[in-house]
């Protein structure tokens, strides 16, 4: 029978690439999907062909065709597909096992409640058989759901070392009374011994139970494929799975959404989405107290620590929320306009769920972020503020836990929530919870991730620009904190520093009364000539000229700091050794987190530059000058930018440079046209010069600048003031439009 199909199809059936047998597959199965159903048992039976062979690619393919061809057969086949699935629920390779999945998902939707219950009590003993790991059984007393292997054997160590130091301890208190000078060398000996052989015993222990360690995602067999086939039955089943949403599905899952296996919990919760798409209102949701129990669970999904984990939570919440259906509109009073966002039945679950869902507008990962804020407004329309406002003692709590939450990213979005909260929310309901929320706040300013500084920085100056009398008591932490920050190592905190500081700056009371403008003034003078202390490194550009030099000859390194310098300094021992290695976002939990009782040092950063300090005033100053443009700040700092920009002997003057033509514009247009052109004749030397460097990011911005000089004070006045080289320069620039 597989003759009817050809050989150059069955070949790539079992080709290694998946894209290959799915193309294949697609192709074959083409002509059913146009209504010729004349091979159909020709393709039924290769099929069960391939799923002989030995290979697992000709199995997954067989499970991928037999999936494509249940929509057409008749339930014999059905039936027999079902059997050899079943044979295949503990197979070696995952591939295969999740190809069933879908298979039997398929079926279900095809087959109906009947295919859930072949396969339901098998199923459900995997899950319970794989839930925890073989290794993990001699821990009677714990299972998936609890510590780690390796929070257990470092808790071993730890007991190990308390009872080898009472030991020793014992041993010499029972030698006390003997002759001081020989008991004490003989007792000392033995102790030693002693606490030798048990360390050397420990270390052996725990040698082994490390080589047996497992990550927490490995060793659970079939554990995450039974999971995944139910729930593909159920989104197969749709709303014909209600009756089967029992207790004891309802428990597997509960338990499943605390296993430290993230895969687990992910699959759980989407268990769960489709769960919601299965259940109605009236019989399911609103039965006992089953919803609330339920938008529990979804809270702790969309609170977890893994990005993939609040994805799927996202999905159950929004299905969560649509299975709940708007009161009788005839039941409105007055037969007014029903607002279908005021749905008491909704909102009887928003002091669990709308804190989580409010935070997730603003987390890290994309697809979560995106997909929150669709919910959101799905939920709550324009009425947002209203909600959060009426639900602010649960949100504004929430949020001050998840600013001390393990993973960076989740403190970083709370940050930005609370910065939230000062903007948009009436003051009044936001007031009476001020202390903890800047309490939260400080203390993420004290963080050792450098994003998490960032998102505080900002949303700091928005409190307290919006709250400056209730922040007056803690002005003198954040005045010190916000100088420090200035010549942070990073320069988005340098800049979004600035940034906070022009908002207090803005306010009248803060900048006047309580000495912000005198502040930042003070730490301007005193910081923005510290680039002159910046130490050289031409001694990269000089070695990179010799280099040259022996390479080609006649020919020169003609940049202070090009390609072949970068190369040098790039490899440079000193420089690079020893140094702090950063993390990605998945050891976010291995960063440390402060509060606000902790230490200004967030021990993650390596010694500021000088040039640093100085790229940090340049900013503040563009903040001091837009805030009080009639000050006398233009007229005093402006003639020293000159000199600040011929500073160009050190590797990261480019930074610099960028910083000075980025602020410029912002500061003439704050003063006006007739103050700038005062300046700017002093100012086109180094704009020149930077614009013909040869760091793209430092050519843009000086570009830029030139760009803003011609438009705003005008072509005629500003093309004249250029010396024919610099006319050219401009001209001849891509970065500039005239």
């Amino acid at each position: 029978m597989s003759s009817n199909i050809p050989q150059d199809v069955q070949q790539k059936l079992k080709h290694q690439f998946l894209v290959i047998r799915q193309q294949a597959i697609e192709s074959l199965v083409a002509p059913l999907k146009d209504g010729d159903a004349s091979h159909l048992d020709s393709f039924q039976q290769f099929a069960f062909e391939l799923l002989k062979e030995e290979s697992w690619q000709s199995k997954q393919s067989a499970f991928i065709l037999a999936q494509h061809l249940i929509e057409y057969s008749d339930e014999a086949f059905m039936t027999k597909v079902i059997e050899n699935g079943m044979q295949y629920f503990e197979y070696v390779e995952h591939r295969v096992r999740e190809a069933v999945a879908d298979c039997m998902g398929e079926c279900a939707k095809h087959g109906g409640l009947k295919v859930y219950l072949m396969v339901k009590t098998r199923l459900f003993e995997l899950i319970q058989q794989n839930f925890s790991r073989e290794e993990d059984d001699d821990d009677k007393h714990d299972d998936a759901s609890g510590a780690s292997s390796l929070a257990r054997i470092q808790a071993q160590k730890q007991q190990q070392q308390q009872h080898a130091h009472a030991h020793a301890h014992q041993h010499q208190h029972n030698h006390d009374h003997c002759d001081h000078d020989h008991e004490k060398d003989a007792s000392s000996k033995e102790v030693a011994d002693i606490s030798t052989t048990t360390t050397s015993s420990s270390a052996a222990e725990i040698l082994k139970k490390a080589q047996e360690l497992k990550h927490d995602t490995e060793g659970w067999k079939c554990l995450f494929s039974a999971m995944k086939t139910v729930e593909r039955i159920i989104v197969g089943l749709g709303t014909r799975f209600e009756t089967e949403v029992t207790t004891q599905l309802l428990s597997l899952l509960a338990r499943s959404t605390k296993h430290i296996n993230r895969f687990i919990r992910e699959i759980a919760y989407h268990t769960y989405a489709a769960i919601c798409n299965a259940i109605s209102y009236e019989n399911t949701l609103q039965r006992a107290d089953f919803g609330e129990r339920l938008a529990l669970i979804i809270f702790d999904g969309l609170s977890d620590n893994w990005s993939q984990v609040r994805y799927a939570s996202s999905h159950a919440v929004r299905n969560f929320f649509a299975v709940i259906p708007d009161p009788d509109v005839d039941a409105s009073d007055n037969g007014d306009k029903y607002d279908a966002f005021n749905n008491p039945r909704k909102k009887k679950y928003f002091e669990i769920l709308l804190p989580p869902m409010c935070l997730n507008r603003y987390y890290v990962a994309a697809g979560v972020r995106v997909y929150s804020l669709e919910t959101w407004k799905l939920l709550v329309g324009n009425n947002g503020r209203r909600f959060v406002a009426e639900y602010m003692p649960s949100i504004q709590a929430f949020f001050i836990s998840q600013a001390g939450a393990d993973n960076h990213a989740v403190r970083e979005a709370a940050c930005h929530c609370i910065a939230e909260l000062a903007t948009k929310i009436e003051h009044d309901a936001v007031r009476k919870y001020i202390p903890g929320l800047l309490d939260a706040l400080i203390g993420c300013f004290k963080d050792a991730s450098w994003p998490v500084r960032d998102a505080a920085c900002i949303a700091l100056g928005d409190f307290v620009s919006q709250f400056p009398e209730e922040s007056v008591q803690d002005l003198p932490d954040l005045y010190k904190l916000w100088f420090e920050h200035l010549s942070d190592n990073i320069p988005s905190v340098r800049e979004d520093t600035a940034l906070a500081l022009g908002k207090i700056l803005s306010c009248e009371v803060l900048a006047k009364q309580h000495g912000a403008e005198e502040r930042v003034l003070q730490h301007i003078k005193q910081y923005i000539h510290e680039v002159s202390k910046q130490k050289s490194d031409e001694k990269y550009g000089q070695q990179a000229m010799e280099q040259m030099n022996i390479k080609f000859g006649a020919y020169e390194n003609v940049t202070t700091f090009g390609v072949a310098a970068k190369r040098i300094r790039d490899n440079d021992d000193v420089l690079h050794s020893g140094q702090q290695q950063y993390s990605c976002g998945s050891l976010a939990p291995k960063l440390k987190k402060a509060t606000r009782s902790g230490c200004m040092d967030h021990g993650f950063t390596r010694d500021r530059q000088p040039w640093e300090y100085t790229d940090g005033c340049v900013h503040l100053l563009k903040e001091l000058i837009v805030a009080q443009p009639t000050g006398p700040y233009f007229d005093q700092f402006i003639p020293i930018l000159p000199t600040i920009a011929s500073k160009r002997n050190f590797a990261h003057y480019h930074d610099l440079q960028q910083t000075i033509w980025k602020c410029v514009p912002l500061m003439a247009e704050a003063v006006g046209k007739r103050k700038f052109k005062m300046y700017l004749e002093l100012l086109l030397v180094p704009m020149i010069e930077t614009l013909q460097c040869n760091n793209r990011l430092a050519m843009n911005a000086a570009g830029n600048c030139v760009t803003f000089c011609n438009k705003f004070i005008g072509t005629k006045f500003f093309l004249p003031r250029l010396k024919p080289d610099q006319l050219e320069a401009v001209q001849s620039s891509q970065f500039v439009q005239l």
